[in-house]
Order: C-alpha cells, then sequence, then structure tokens
C-alpha cells in the first residue's frame, strides 16, 4: 500500500477516507467525491473499483459524442460530461466541505460518548466542540449543541446501512488485511 512504511493508524485514515468518499459519492453522485476516491487509490496502490472506471467511460462518452460544437459551449459541456452540472444549491466543493465538516462532528461525539459514557448528551456535545476546535480550528467555536445534533443527524441520515454494508464489502476485496 503506497510508498514507505506504513502504520495502522495511516491505514485507518485511509480506510476511513475510502469509505466516506465511495458512500458520499453513492448517495449524492457529487463527482469530487469519486475523484477523491481514485486519487486515493493510485496514491496508495489500492484497485481502482469499477464503478469509478464505469464513471470514466460516461465521461469519455459525453465528451467524445459532441465533438463539433462552438468554442463557447465547450466549457460547459465539459462541466456537464464530469457530472458538476445540477448538483443542487452550492458549488460541489462546498456541498463536499460541508459532509466533511459533519463526519469530523460525528466522529468527534462518538469519540466523546466513548470518553465519557455516562455523561448527559449536553456534556458530550459541548466536548465534541472543544474537540472541534481542537482538532480542526477556530472554524468550529460558535458551533452551538443544537448545530452539532443536527449534524449528526444528516450524517446518520444521508448513509444507510444496506450502503455501508456494501461498500464495507467492497472494501473488503481492496484492501489487504492489516
Amino acid at each position: 500500500m503506497g510508498k514507505g512504511k506504513k502504520n495502522k493508524n495511516y491505514f485507518h485514515n485511509v480506510a476511513a477516507g475510502y469509505f466516506f468518499n465511495c458512500l458520499y459519492y453513492k448517495k449524492t453522485n457529487n463527482p469530487l467525491a469519486l475523484w477523491s476516491v481514485y486519487r486515493l487509490c493510485r496514491e496508495e496502490n489500492i484497485a481502482i473499483p469499477e464503478w469509478v472506471y464505469e464513471y470514466f467511460d460516461k465521461c469519455a462518452d459525453k465528451l467524445l459524442t459532441d465533438n463539433d460544437l462552438p468554442g463557447d459551449k465547450v466549457a460547459p459541456l465539459c462541466s456537464e460530461a464530469l457530472g458538476f452540472k445540477s448538483l443542487g444549491p452550492g458549488t460541489p466543493w462546498k456541498e463536499v466541505k460541508k459532509e466533511i465538516r459533519k463526519l469530523k462532528a460525528h466522529r468527534a461525539v462518538k469519540d466523546a460518548e466513548k470518553a465519557s459514557p455516562k455523561n448527559f448528551r449536553y456534556e458530550i456535545l459541548e466536548d465534541a466542540i472543544k474537540r472541534l476546535v481542537d482538532d480542526f480550528g477556530p472554524a468550529f467555536e460558535k458551533t452551538d449543541t443544537g448545530t452539532i445534533n443536527r449534524w449528526i443527524r444528516d450524517y446518520e441520515e444521508t448513509f444507510d446501512p444496506k450502503e455501508v454494508k456494501a461498500v464495507l464489502d467492497e472494501m473488503g476485496e481492496l484492501f489487504p488485511k492489516v
């Protein structure tokens, strides 16, 4: 896997990145998540999943079909062919950033629950906010517990158990046992 010596923590981060981006792409069709999976697979010398190749095939078909367009139509065609059209409000980059924030909040709450399982929910959320500020900087300082709760609910609703199992099965085939 990749270059140089890797430890289990590094492997965990690679697997978590693959897991999140794979699930996020399958749920939203945001191509940035797919490109993240592709880059991760290339960097870590992991087999590229078939669904990534299927995306590339669709892009190639779209790019190579309308090859007699005037110059001002080329950029919109390329954007659409790569899947960057009609993803809803905001840009694909902003949408991924929002989902990563929810993922980080989810992890921070789960870590706080493990560290202090007898605490009240409010205390766990406050602890999670402190962890987020410590780990990711001041962008989380003004986050309140209600927002963290909403992010966690959104995150858990985004990834249904069947999709999670399918991705874990796929990962079992792609990643070597550590």
